[in-house]
């Protein structure tokens, strides 16, 4: 991943200050190595640190049009780009990198915001029309890279690809949001639009916010779940189109310009697409597994069974509790988040043995849980359904001992107390969070940690009221399982999965530069921008309201 930060300055007022972009890029120099850009003019201002991919040498950031007209500072990458650049030239459009951020600009060149619609990938970008003086600020279907935002006491508005870049230049004033806090330590993460910081906010998944000339906001969402249901006629069908479906997300995902490696978890989903991986790689793969001191957590033999059958090049860590011990301050600094599970800092280990071995992307399995109901959580929600309909029944809740088999001994999955935790709410079938209602009632006890104020200023049927807001048109009609993983989607897999566990994952990448914000001068901006006079425009325009 790359880091993206910036400055729209309010209407009528001083120019982003150069310094507080420096000092938010420096912020997030560790989330790219290879380059830090920086565009200004009396609007806005971009900076962005890189992670170079695809055109190493060619494809520098803050990216432009021909004449310099619209901006882009962008973070991901768009996997259909080759495709959406042909159809482009086609069109008669120039371009003068061969990377694929550049599509994004000439896609919207031609399309304006329809052009969101058409990006394959995972992304988070801003981009400026100096035009329309409009600012768009754009995060991918899912959410899996963050992009959060602030408006500022002085007017202005500040984003960035971490919520610390926005308290760089000390404008912001630092304060924990009471209702963010009490939903991450009831359903784990907070969803967006909502953080855990006061007055910071996150773009939602599928959205692009516009931030008008006049200093105002709107949301154009340009993608949601849909309730359809696949015609297939046959299992057999369903089972071929998945596979299709597969390996053409493997194969557009290879495109790259530095070696792709895969995780190895030793589980379903990792195991097929570390095949598909080796099966359209033209050389070795390289993949990474993980294994845990504790038998009972360790999956080792079977990740190295998979990997002998594969035949890759893999690369094996083991970690006990003194290593998740010892990096968990660093993995709560780069989550910003409180974490009420450890299984973020596994994750941390292996993206830095991943780096420790020269790889910079990996293919992983996850998302695989909630998109195709892999969860022990939809199969209660099955059971539970079942039991509801006879709720005086002893047999039917004994079917929830085969999915939580790892919970206690027979004696205790067969206890009035078992039954007496799942049979809370159990008739409340109409409830549209009816599958998540346990979990969140019972997660929400942890808000005990925090201040009485807190926890009263709380509701958690307010907090499920705004969640229904921000789901897909009659998605209360849907069938029970698709309303429960779209709830999973929104409030699990984006918000904490993908976007802070999955992108926070890569932050041992540079996790020595942990304060590189009290020196600014570690940024040499402008140091791989595309030819001289590219870099001179851009350096122009940084300096010239110095």
């Amino acid at each position: 991943m790359c880091g993206i930060a910036g400055l729209r300055a309010r209407p009528g007022g001083a120019p982003p200050s150069l310094d507080a972009l420096k000092r938010m890029v420096a912020v997030l120099s560790h989330r790219g190595p290879d380059g830090y850009g920086l565009y200004r003019d009396p609007q806005v201002g971009f900076g962005h640190a890189r992670l170079s991919l695809i055109d190493l040498e060619g494809a520098a950031q803050p990216l432009r049009n021909g004449d310099g007209t619209v901006w882009l500072c962008f973070n991901g990458e768009v996997f259909n780009y080759l495709e959406l650049r042909q159809h482009l030239l086609d069109l008669g459009h120039k371009f003068y990198t061969d990377g694929d951020g550049e599509v994004i600009v000439q896609a919207y060149e031609r399309y304006g915001a329809q052009a969101w619609s058409m990006l394959n990938g995972q992304f988070a970008f801003a981009l400026w029309d100096s035009r329309s003086r409009n600012l768009w600020l754009v995060r991918d279907r899912l959410g899996i890279l963050p992009l959060y935002y602030a408006w500022r006491p002085d007017g202005s508005l500040a984003f960035a690809s971490e919520v610390k870049a926005l308290y760089a230049d000390g404008v912001m004033p630092q304060r924990f949001s009471a209702r963010g806090l009490a939903e991450a330590f009831s359903c784990w993460s907070t969803a967006a639009p909502h953080t855990v910081f006061e007055g910071v906010r996150q773009v939602r998944p599928g959205a692009a916010l516009r931030i008008h000339p006049e200093g105002t906001e709107s949301e154009k969402v340009f993608w949601q779940p849909s309730g359809a249901v696949s015609d297939c006629r046959s299992l057999d069908d369903a089972v071929d189109g998945l596979e299709h479906l597969l390996s053409q997300a493997v194969n557009i995902r290879l495109r790259a310009d530095v070696p792709v490696g895969a995780y190895i978890s030793g589980g379903l989903d990792s195991s097929v697409l570390g095949s598909l991986a080796v099966e359209q790689s033209a050389g070795p793969v390289e993949t990474f597994g993980i294994g845990f001191a504790d038998p009972r957590f360790d999956e080792t033999p079977e990740q190295e069974r998979m990997v002998r059958h594969l035949g890759t090049h893999h690369h094996g860590t083991l970690v006990g509790g003194g290593a998740i011990r010892d990096a968990l301050e660093d993995v709560v600094w780069h989550l910003e988040m409180p974490s009420l599970r450890t299984s973020p800092v596994p994750l941390f280990l292996l993206s830095r043995l991943v780096r420790d071995n020269g790889i910079r992307t990996v293919l992983t399995g996850e998302g695989a849980d909630e998109l195709l109901a892999g969860y022990t959580i939809f199969k209660e929600d099955q059971i539970r359904r079942f039991w509801a309909r006879r709720p005086e029944s002893r047999i039917r809740p004994a079917l929830l001992a085969r999915i939580h088999h790892y919970v206690g001994g027979d004696q205790a999955r067969s206890s009035g107390l078992w039954q007496s935790f799942f049979s809370r709410d159990l008739e409340r079938t109409d409830h549209p969070f009816y599958s998540h209602l346990i979990r969140w009632q019972n997660t929400a006890g942890t808000l005990r940690l925090l201040s009485p104020d807190i926890r009263a200023g709380f509701s958690l049927d307010a907090m499920m009221t705004d969640a229904e807001a921000e789901m897909p048109a009659g998605w209360r009609d849907w069938d029970p399982l698709l309303r429960a993983q779209v709830i999973e989607i929104r409030s699990f897999m984006s918000s904490y999965l993908l976007s802070w566990q999955g992108d926070r994952g890569t932050m041992a990448h540079g996790i020595e530069a942990r304060y590189p914000y009290l020196d600014p001068a570690v940024v040499d901006y402008c140091r791989h921008f595309p030819s001289a006079s590219s870099c001179a425009q851009v350096h122009g325009h940084a300096h010239a309201l110095a």
